[in-house]
């Protein structure tokens, strides 16, 4: 069976996870990085084996990973080894001379659908045995709207309590620091962040016993840090990056969904879409709609706490309560070189800091009584169709 590389930046996790979904549930086999790298190899070794092994490379073209000297690394062999590369357009980009005379296949401007479709004819084209598209993906985006509006929620019950999603329709967000700007595709979000309930689930689950959420991770944590405040429906903290990544691919698995961490982008965006407010609820701060500092709870507080505090699109708690980790590294000379962007300020901090569009990092392996997360499904759910636990 031919085996296809999928070469990205990390930034585009999302979006990755979602095609190689599918690609799997049509017999294609996939190398990918986070999934094929066990626990304490070599991160390099890996890459360099992968590369030899697998037949075909997609290579997702986007301004980051057109930015990364990595990736740049890995399709050059494919070059040097006359090996077929199929280039994937997600976001608009620069692309390297090297590249822009092999045809891409436009995931950008498409349906999300049709090109699919395209992708599934280039691999058959490709001598790769394919099943059949004989019905469509699990879930169709929907159109996009010009201004942010509140979808209705979208709850889907299973006996875990799982996220309550929020739709977020397509958009273009420009981030701070002149850290660039960004189109971003519909996708869904948590209403809320993770709470101590949902992931003691995952804790209960053998979470912190099972290598294959922890696989390619440069740190596992043995076992999970007691949160500062247990009460059931707050925001669960003291949980490291990795930890968080650790919990999106077991309930991933457990859904059969494409759930991670978002970006900061999708993040940002989900928080006050194109209003050009401060806050998700506004342009000005007010202390009766967040807990930051200025509210002198001096501790987390339950997640629907603040409803007068929610985002154009109806998401909760952007703003204080606990730092959200993402899946964006933090790319600053002065920062750690594996430091990841969070957002939304938190109960210990100020007002200025839990604007939407303020951007900071910690290292990845911080546990912190601020630090918490929330998930992202890179599909949108009036289609969802998916698995109890």
């Amino acid at each position: 069976m031919s085996k296809l590389f999928i070469s990205y930046s990390r930034t585009d996790e999302a979006f990755v996870r979602r095609l190689a979904a599918h690609l799997d549930s049509l017999g294609v086999e996939i190398w990918l990085d986070v999934d094929n790298i066990p626990a304490g190899t070599k991160w390099s070794t890996a890459i360099q084996q992968g590369l030899r092994t697998c037949d075909l490379m997609l290579l997702i073209l986007s301004p980051d990973s057109m930015a990364s000297n990595n990736v740049e690394d890995e399709w050059q062999y494919y070059l040097d080894e006359k090996k077929p590369i199929i280039p994937i357009l997600y976001q608009p980009a620069d692309i390297h001379f090297q590249l822009r005379r092999i045809q891409y296949i436009d995931f950008h401007k498409q349906d999300y659908d049709r090109a699919l479709e395209q992708l599934h004819k280039e691999l058959s084209r490709q001598k790769i045995t394919l099943k059949p598209l004989s019905a469509p993906p699990l879930v169709k985006d929907p159109a996009t709207t010009p201004k942010p509006i509140a979808p209705k929620t979208s709850k889907v019950k299973f006996p875990l309590p799982l996220p309550e999603w929020i739709n977020i329709p397509a958009g273009r967000v420009t981030l701070e620091e002149n850290a660039g700007t960004y189109d971003i595709a519909p996708f869904a979000i948590a209403k809320y962040p993770v709470i101590n309930e949902q992931y003691q689930a995952f804790i209960d689950d053998g979470g912190y016993q099972e290598d294959r959420w922890w696989k390619g991770l440069d740190q596992r944590e043995q076992a999970p840090k007691e949160p500062s405040w247990n009460t059931p429906n707050h925001p669960r903290e003291t949980v490291n990056w990795y930890e968080a990544m650790a919990f999106c691919r077991w309930l991933a698995f457990k859904t059969k969904l494409p759930i991670t961490l978002p970006t900061e982008m999708q993040w940002q965006w989900a928080a006050v879409g194109d209003t050009g407010w401060n806050y998700p609820y506004g342009k000005t701060f007010e202390t009766s709609k967040s807990n930051t500092i200025e509210s002198g709870i001096n501790q987390t507080t339950p997640v629907n706490q603040y409803p007068q505090g929610a985002s154009p699109f109806g998401v909760l708690d952007m703003s204080g309560n606990v730092w959200e980790w993402t899946l964006t590294e933090y790319k600053n000379p002065d920062s750690n070189d594996n430091a990841r962007v969070v957002r939304g300020g938190s109960w210990f901090r100020s007002q200025g800091l839990a604007r939407a569009a303020y951007r900071h990092y910690s290292n990845p392996n911080h546990r912190r009584h601020r630090l918490g997360f929330r998930v992202v499904c890179s599909t949108t759910l009036s289609l969802l169709s998916a698995q109890a636990l």
